[in-house]
């Protein structure tokens, strides 16, 4: 009798391990199809993937870096100004970007108490001199003071270039050092949020 119940028992793990014709098929398929979702999610993350926080467009986020600070200020500069930041690198540090707009390199730091920015001038800028980083001064000072106007900060940038240094008062809640062009160098600015 138990050899019978042993036998019966092996003979049902038999069939039941064979399974219809059918049910192979969509088995294999299922494996295919599991075999290649993985693959797909086992692929790195884009470094711009978009994190959908909203069904509505204007409320999505974009991941350009791990830094959290210098994304959130990438995501709202991108968002305010018509050119957007490119060709976005943090390869090197987690406190430190580079991007480049407008034909300019940017480098944003997250300094424990202070977000730094530098704004420099390229190759294809150089001819303009820091006479024509008025716009771009523009541009990144609305962007991280959000509460300067293109105005306020187009009329700072051209007392500081008529006096020949920016005004150590700042401009609202910017501290924001100008340095003009010279024999030896190219002018930049930079900027950071008063403490």
């Amino acid at each position: 009798m138990k050899k019978q119940f042993i036998g019966f028992i092996a003979i049902l793990l038999v069939l039941g391990g064979c399974g219809s014709p059918k049910e192979n098929e969509d088995s294999n398929t299922k494996d295919e199809t599991s075999v290649s979702e993985s693959t797909v999610s086992a692929e790195p993350a884009t470094v711009q993937e978009e994190i959908q926080t909203n069904t509505n467009e204007q409320d999505s986020v974009t991941q350009y870096v791990n830094n959290q600070v210098i994304n959130d200020f990438i995501n709202s500069y991108n968002n305010s100004i018509e050119s957007p930041l490119e060709n976005i690198d943090n390869s090197s540090r987690r406190y430190r970007c580079t991007a480049e707009t407008k034909g300019y390199y940017i480098v944003m730091e997250d300094l424990e108490e202070d977000f730094r920015i530098n704004i420099d001038q390229t190759n294809d800028t150089a001819s303009l001199g820091t006479a024509g980083m008025k716009d771009i001064f523009a541009d990144f000072a609305t962007v991280l003071s959000g509460t300067v106007s293109r105005e306020e900060a187009y009329t700072y940038f051209d007392e500081a270039m008529s006096v020949g240094r920016a005004n150590p008062d700042g401009l609202g809640n910017l501290d924001i050092t100008i340095y003009r062009d010279t024999d030896i160098s190219r002018g930049h600015i930079q900027m950071q949020k008063k403490k």
